[in-house]
């Protein structure tokens, strides 16, 4: 059993470098995004979907994969090379995680206006 969750992230083209460093640094965190309902990259940039997944931050591929979007939130990308400064990161991803509960939904970045949580009325 377990508390589960849906989660994606979605990411733009223009995080790729930046993600794949994080990628090669962090295995579990590698290991957790191949393992994932869906994992792609195209032209729009990156979409990764878990499905029915027990989110915990004291699993390390979590935590890490909380620790990228947090950089991504705050817009210091440095620890994964990026050497610009002034970018607004947060334009290009979304992060959104809905548990079991009611009210608890996650919803992080300004990226991908299109996608986002939505509740509904269930058992009738």
């Amino acid at each position: 059993m377990g508390y589960r969750s849906e989660v994606v992230l979605l990411m733009s083209k223009e995080v790729t470098p930046y993600f794949l460093t994080f990628l090669a640094a962090n295995p579990e965190s590698r290991t957790l995004c191949e393992s994932s309902t869906r994992f792609s990259e195209g032209a729009e940039g990156w979409v990764i979907r878990w499905s029915d997944i027990k989110w915990y931050s004291s699993d390390q591929g979590v935590q890490g994969i909380g620790d990228f979007v947090s950089d991504l939130e705050s817009g210091d990308l440095s620890d994964y090379g990026d050497t610009e400064e002034g970018i607004e990161w947060s334009d290009h991803y979304k992060f959104i995680r809905v548990g079991e509960n009611c009210d608890d939904i996650v919803c992080l970045g300004g990226g991908y206006w299109n996608v986002y949580p939505a509740t509904s009325i269930a058992g009738l």
